[in-house]
């Protein structure tokens, strides 16, 4: 199968840039059109760094600026560059399991990409899980990477 456009979200960790880097090769290897996407949500500045400090790392991702979002997008979207794939960076606010689902719902995607990190996490119970939520949900093919442990 021949995908024309590609979807990936990135919080900018190393285990989202491996899911970037296999959905830029994926990209590459059919031609399709690459979105990298990064979600925030939008607390004040002193907000956030009080609540990134007091979260556990694999929840900091979740807490971050629009500044930030558009940073890890960019980088995202220059791995891929650099991997062959047109990518463009795309950032949203809100949830990011909702904020994927809608932006699938409303595109033209033939593939989402996501990678496997929090399928294994306790955490996963308190606030959902992106990757789960999205190969339940999504209206096009759903590439899980393996990026966890």
């Amino acid at each position: 199968m021949s995908y024309r456009h590609v979807l990936v979200g990135t919080d900018g960790s190393e285990t989202a840039t491996e899911a970037v880097r296999h959905a830029a090769t994926i990209a590459a290897a059919t031609g399709a059109r690459l979105t990298v996407l990064s979600v925030f949500s939008d607390p004040d500045a002193e907000s956030l760094a009080e609540m990134q400090d007091q979260l556990p790392e694999e929840l900091r991702w979740q807490v971050t600026g629009v500044a930030q979002a558009e940073e890890t997008a960019r980088a995202g979207a220059g791995v891929a560059s650099e991997l062959g794939a047109d990518a463009h960076a795309r950032v949203e606010r809100g949830d990011a399991s909702d904020v994927l689902l809608k932006v699938l719902e409303v595109g033209d995607f033939d593939l989402v990409v996501v990678g496997s990190r929090g399928l294994s996490s306790p955490t996963r119970f308190l606030l959902g899980n992106v990757p789960s939520a999205v190969a339940h949900a999504a209206p096009c093919d759903v590439a899980i990477i393996h990026t966890a442990d």
